[in-house]
């Protein structure tokens, strides 16, 4: 089920979760975080959804940064930075 909720600094977050699935992001209009809300939900039902994140359990935090890194392409973002 999607959610939505207004953010310290005035912006609006909708965000969808699923068992271990989550996706989330932040919009400076209330009506586009309703409409992406929408579009997650419909996406996730429809399995069309690539960009929802499964949530890793019973790793370790060197798991995680090591599975992110990978699906992550290389960009400003290094490994340095992540460590």
């Amino acid at each position: 089920m999607a959610t939505l909720s207004k953010r310290p600094g005035g912006r609006d977050r909708a965000g969808y979760g699923r068992g271990t699935l989550y996706k989330g992001k932040t919009f400076e209009r209330k009506t586009d975080a309703r409409r992406s809300a929408t579009e997650m939900e419909a996406a996730v039902a429809s399995g069309s959804s690539a960009d929802v994140i499964a949530t890793p359990t019973r790793m370790t935090r060197a798991q995680r940064i090591k599975a992110y890194t990978a699906s992550v392409p290389a960009g400003r973002t290094t490994t340095a930075n992540l460590i």
